[in-house]
């Protein structure tokens, strides 16, 4: 599996909410607080979801790596 596809599949793993602003910030570059006003939400909450989705993707990505050794 390539790591590109590993990456989607982390992806995948996540809630559709917490992608949703992943992709949000990452891929189209909303700020924490433009996300927060789309979703009607705190600036704060974008935050730790934005922080645990990439722990999450980084453990994964990680696992990936290793495991390919």
């Amino acid at each position: 599996m390539e790591i590109d596809e590993r990456m989607r599949q982390a992806l995948g793993e996540l809630s559709a909410k917490a992608a949703e602003i992943l992709i949000l910030r990452h891929v189209h570059g909303y700020s924490d607080v433009e996300i927060a006003e789309f979703l009607g939400t705190s600036r704060g909450t974008i935050a730790v979801s934005l922080f645990r989705s990439r722990a999450r993707l980084r453990k994964s990505i990680r696992a990936f790596l290793g495991g390919k050794s």
